[in-house]
């Protein structure tokens, strides 16, 4: 018995000691490391989450479980500048075209998506962007994040509304045009004139007689690309001289500077404001939801810029990020995109009528645009922007909200 048990015990050695021996594998240190145990993994049948829904919102999610399905090729990680009630539009044909494919989404802002996509350059998350500024996205391409790919199809697209590049870095879905947005019932009640210009907003009759605090409200172009579509199109407009004069004038009736584009025309809407400079269908997506808002655009014309799609830059592609940018110029897709951003890069075959209060002849106001100057002179801008609003305070603004120093380098977003 001794005998046995002693014959066990050296057994039982020999094996702990060849185990001791083996290397454990390590954590992913690097994009190449991370993309072999990713091929491994995908061996199984992975199963990331006990979510059952097929679109999965970020917030939702672990970090670990982010990180699964971004390494699994039955996923698709999938980041966003389209408000939640649109996308929950596109839910049903999104089902119906990818039954098998599960979604993970992050929603944010044109210039934190813009901010992510870089920082993440060396170990990327997201697989494919729909629906973000091509402005921002020309930035992000120039730190080597975006991976060109030619959809199918393309030759349907608006040749404005598309990367120049062959193959493209990115191709448009709609173009979004700035505007003001009005609350006639504030505006009535405050006993406020209708501006007809940009120009028209400098009058002080838009600040409160007694405290001085301004009755306006417009999104920060370093954090928001209708922002930078604004500023950056009164410099096309005017000229840089007369248009930073615009601003400086401005500046004493604006009461907020906001983090996004479509915030604005929210806080008109909520009769925080009687005014705000927003872009136009988040003024008719308003009115669509019973709000007494209306969008008017200044006769010297509105500065404008293209959300678009694009293929991020990664080890392994996942061909459904392929299959994705397909779909999301498809028919169907932009029948549905139509009844929220009308000016479609590819024309529905039968348009859906125009949303409610939508400009019919917006075409009209559009001015010409030079998306590489406005790529190329966006730090110049926005740097420029910050040191003469930044140190400015006061009655006027006691909520301005500003990117911080290191962060001029984003891009902005609705």
């Amino acid at each position: 018995m001794k005998l046995k048990n002693l014959l066990l015990a050296s057994i039982l050695a020999l094996v702990f000691a060849t185990a001791c021996q083996l290397k454990m594998p390590k954590l992913p240190g690097n994009a190449s490391q991370a993309s072999e145990l990713a091929s491994a993994a995908n061996l199984l049948d992975v199963k990331c989450s006990d979510n059952e829904n097929q679109i999965i919102p970020f917030d939702e999610l672990t970090r670990e479980e982010i990180n699964c399905f971004r390494d699994d090729p039955k996923s698709l990680v999938l980041y966003t500048a389209l408000k939640e009630q649109h996308l929950e539009a596109f839910r049903p044909l999104f089902a119906k075209s990818f039954p098998d494919m599960k979604v993970v989404w992050l929603g944010d802002s044109t210039g934190n998506i813009t901010r992510r996509l870089i920082d993440e350059k060396d170990m990327p998350v997201a697989d494919v962007v729909w629906g973000v500024a091509a402005s921002s996205l020309l930035l992000a391409d120039a730190e080597g994040v975006i991976e060109a790919h030619t959809p199918a199809n393309l030759s349907r697209v608006n040749p404005l509304m598309r990367d120049e590049l062959d193959p493209p870095h990115w191709v448009g879905i709609h173009a979004f045009a700035t505007t003001l947005c009005i609350n006639p019932r504030e505006m009535q009640r405050l006993n406020l004139p209708t501006p007809l210009s940009w120009q028209d907003l400098r009058n002080p009759i838009y600040r409160n007689p007694e405290t001085g605090a301004g009755y306006l409200v417009m999104p920060n172009p370093g954090k928001s690309g209708t922002g930078y579509a604004m500023v950056s199109g009164w410099i096309q407009i005017y000229g840089e001289e007369e248009a930073w004069a615009l601003m400086d004038e401005l500046h004493p009736n604006m009461r907020e500077y906001t983090s996004s584009g479509r915030a604005p025309c929210n806080l008109v809407a909520d009769g925080v404001y009687p005014l705000g400079l927003s872009f136009v269908s988040a003024a008719t997506d308003k009115r669509r939801e019973g709000f007494p808002v209306i969008s008017l655009l200044p006769e010297e014309g509105v500065g404008w810029d293209v959300e678009a799609n694009a293929k991020v830059l990664k080890p392994d592609t996942k061909e459904l990020a392929n299959d994705f940018l397909d779909w999301a110029i498809s028919d169907g897709v932009m029948y549905i995109d139509a009844q929220f951003f009308p000016l479609t890069s590819v024309k529905p075959a039968i348009p859906p009528s125009l949303p409610l209060g939508y400009p019919r002849n917006l075409s009209d106001y559009l001015i010409p645009q030079n998306f590489s100057w406005r790529t190329a002179n966006y730090k110049r801008i926005t740097d420029e922007w910050l040191k003469r609003y930044r140190d400015q305070s006061g009655p006027s603004s006691p909520q301005l909200e500003l990117p911080a120093q290191d962060s001029a380098d984003e891009a902005g977003m609705q």
